[in-house]
């Protein structure tokens, strides 16, 4: 019977190597695992850290980009504004000079008129003498 326990007792203790064995094999692979998702995240964190960077960057840029095209828009609303005026201006002038030309042409056909009258007139005389 002892030769029987005896088995028993190193089947156990070989079941329990194997078993030992096993579990470190599991633990080393977790390690590895472990090791791996560990550089994975550190690598995920840099190119975190990187994708950030840039976009900061590219925000930047384009909050410059931004600030430059409302200067651009608040001079072309001021130079709008002061053709407009110009504009205004140019209009009166022109409205100012036609009624100058309209009095013009008036005078001149009222000239006309007195010059006619007074060629006929001169032809009268000239036709009673």
């Amino acid at each position: 019977m002892l030769g029987h326990e005896l088995q028993q007792e190193q089947a156990a203790k070989q079941k329990y190597v194997q078993l030992t064995q096993q579990k470190q094999t599991q633990v080393y692979a977790l390690q590895k695992v472990m090791k791996e998702l560990k550089d994975q995240n550190e690598l995920l964190k840099k190119t975190r850290s990187e994708l950030t960077k840039e976009m900061d960057n590219r925000l930047k840029e384009k909050e410059s980009q931004m600030s430059e095209m409302k200067q651009e828009l608040a001079k072309i609303k001021t130079n709008e504004e002061k053709h407009r005026s110009e504009m205004e201006s140019l209009e009166q002038a022109i409205k100012a000079k036609n009624i100058m030309l309209d009095d013009q042409n008036e005078t001149i056909r009222q000239l006309k008129q007195n010059l006619e009258n007074k060629v006929r007139m001169c032809s009268v005389i000239v036709f009673l003498k």
